[in-house]
């Protein structure tokens, strides 16, 4: 065996070193008390290096998540602010056509008609006749027929009424007057082609 002290070999049997005159049976002692603080050193290192391993893992957890939190905030608002310009573009657009289609109506005279049945099998026939006098009223004429309109039956003028023009996000553009509603037809180039009873 090795001396503990100075490391010399020396018999495993003798109770002192022969090299330096040292009592083996203190230095096992004492180096089984160095090996049992040695190992409770050695234990307490590793809890502190997997402490320390748990408390970076949940630190890189809660960044991460913050990360997370703070880019989808981010991107909400980003998708808030082009929704928010979109709507105020789409409206200013909107609002400009609608102010053309209000211009080209002006002068114009444009007639809903619809049949439907009645009694014992009469065909009746109504015509709304609108006359557009400005941006803002029309004459508002009526007339119920049996049959096809004649050419000298004439809707009755029923008074002027102020009007409103909508237009949905289809690009339908909507008249309403004197509690009735009516559906504009316009071609692509935003010209009135005639009107329908809705």
């Amino acid at each position: 065996m090795l001396c503990p002290y100075c490391k010399k070999r020396i018999s495993n049997v003798s109770g002192f070193c022969s090299e330096c005159g040292q009592k083996l049976e203190q230095a096992t002692q004492t180096s089984k008390t160095n090996d049992y603080w040695n190992d409770v050193n050695k234990a307490d290192s590793q809890r502190n290096q997997q402490y320390k391993r748990l408390v970076s893992k949940e630190i890189k957890e809660k960044r991460a998540q913050a990360n997370k939190s703070i880019a989808t905030f981010i991107v909400v608002m980003v998708i808030a602010i082009i929704a928010v310009f979109g709507f105020m573009k789409y409206r200013a657009y909107s609002s400009k056509m609608v102010a053309e289609i209000k211009t080209l109506l002006i002068g114009k005279t444009l007639t809903a008609h619809d049949t439907h049945m009645e009694g014992l099998g009469w065909t009746m026939n109504e015509y709304w006749q609108l006359t557009f006098t400005d941006e803002s009223t029309l004459d508002y004429a009526y007339i119920e027929t049996t049959g096809p309109r004649d050419d000298d039956e004439i809707p009755q003028y029923k008074g002027t009424y102020s009007y409103t023009v909508s237009r949905s996000i289809t690009g339908t553009y909507k008249i309403s007057t004197n509690g009735d509603t009516y559906e504009l037809n316009v071609n692509d180039n935003n010209e009135v082609q005639g009107i329908s009873r809705k």
